[in-house]
């Protein structure tokens, strides 16, 4: 097996490119998805409150998601896992048990009803994963080569 340092270093940039990215488009997805009520013709300021919120939801849920996505980085790269499911599905379950598996909120019916918002932090791992995908894991395992 021989290995590629030029490509290593340009995966492992790709790779802090992609999660960044996709943590940026998750934190602003889940933002505007919670506060779909606001219309931004008629208050500009929420509309800010929102864009600015969601660069705090983006830290907040890169710190949880940080070390599952961390070991399901370093599986598709050692087994070289292109799959655009694998990427976009390990995220969104991620993101999707981490919601479900957190406090519910005070007052609710009973432990198996689906929390408020699973769907919205379902369908955002799925597109921080797409948006990975499209920046580095199409290229998962790029730095080895197989002798031939």
């Amino acid at each position: 097996m021989e290995y590629s340092g030029q490509d290593f270093v340009a995966q492992i940039l790709r790779i802090v490119a992609g999660f960044v990215l996709g943590l940026l488009i998750v934190g602003a997805f889940l933002a505007f998805g919670f506060f779909t009520t606001i219309n931004p013709a008629q208050d500009p300021i929420g509309t800010v409150f929102i864009a600015t919120f969601s660069f705090f939801a983006a830290s907040a849920v890169g710190g949880v998601v940080f070390l599952p996505l961390f070991f399901a980085v370093v599986i598709a790269e050692i087994f070289r896992l292109r799959s655009v499911i694998y990427h976009i599905g390990v995220p969104g379950l991620v993101i999707a048990v981490i919601w479900v598996l957190g406090e519910s909120p005070q007052g609710a019916a009973s432990q198996s009803d689906i929390r408020d918002g699973s769907l919205i932090a379902l369908a955002g791992g799925f597109l921080g994963g797409a948006v990975y995908w499209t920046l580095a894991g199409r290229y998962s395992g790029c730095w080895r080569r197989s002798e031939t």
